[in-house]
């Protein structure tokens, strides 16, 4: 579901101004969500969705932030979801957020986030609250507080999707990657312009590593590209 103009939602900025308000609270520091690490959808093919349901994965847009040493390390990307976690059945007009606690773990807060009806709710809610109780509302601490941010850059395994001139076989992908590595390749192949043109006639593939820095992954693709496939897209995988 996406504004008239979709901007803000496909390119992720609704995500990332909701995800900063929410670390502010959270921190006790102003995170500007203008300085978050933001990807949105939009170059997310359909064919991903394909190889990731192959691999036992949804997709989904994800704003996240933890705190740690001072520091909060927080993005708004697409990620590849286990199906069976909680984010993985979170479809249509409904929005969840999960927090984890020391001690409770994970905590899913689930419902509509989108349509007139549900943000007409929240805000006329808002206003009744605000003028049943004006005394009681002040500026938060967070505004006398900047935040330290950054991007996380703990290892994760991602998602490539690969196209080449003949179907990428397991062997491969495993001497370039590990043995935690999985391949999933494409029912049929895809052609980027005649028809007829077999020299035109490219596989797509997608590849699940294992745990890599961000480092580590731009080195294997471009291990990946020197054997002549074209990589696409990188996505991390939910942990």
């Amino acid at each position: 579901y996406a504004e008239a103009d979709p901007t803000a939602d496909v390119d992720g900025y609704d995500a990332a101004r909701k995800i900063a308000i929410l670390s502010s609270i959270a921190y006790g520091a102003f995170v500007d969500y203008r300085n978050i690490p933001c990807s949105g959808i939009r170059n997310i093919a359909y064919c991903d969705h394909e190889l990731a349901d192959k691999a036992g994965f949804t997709i989904k847009l994800l704003a996240g932030s933890r705190f740690e040493d001072g520091i909060i390390y927080i993005s708004v990307e697409p990620k590849l979801v286990p199906k069976g976690h909680l984010f993985s059945d979170v479809n249509s007009v409904y929005n969840a957020i999960l927090t984890k606690g020391s001690y409770t773990g994970d905590t899913l807060f689930y419902g509509q986030g989108a349509g007139k009806e549900a943000t007409a709710s929240a805000v006329v809610g808002d206003i009744i609250e605000l003028i049943s109780t004006p005394r009681s509302y002040s500026l938060p601490e967070f505004v006398n507080k900047t935040a330290v941010i950054a991007s996380d850059e703990r290892p994760v395994r991602y998602y490539l999707r690969v196209r080449s001139a003949v179907r990428l076989g397991a062997g491969k992908v495993l001497e370039l990657f590990g043995e935690d590595a999985q391949c999933v390749n494409a029912e049929e192949a895809q052609l980027d312009s005649d028809p007829e043109n077999s020299i035109d006639r490219t596989y797509t593939a997608g590849i699940i590593t294992g745990r890599l820095t961000p480092a580590e992954l731009d080195e294997l693709a471009a291990k990946l590209e020197a054997e002549g496939c074209g990589v696409g897209i990188k996505l991390k995988v939910l942990d």
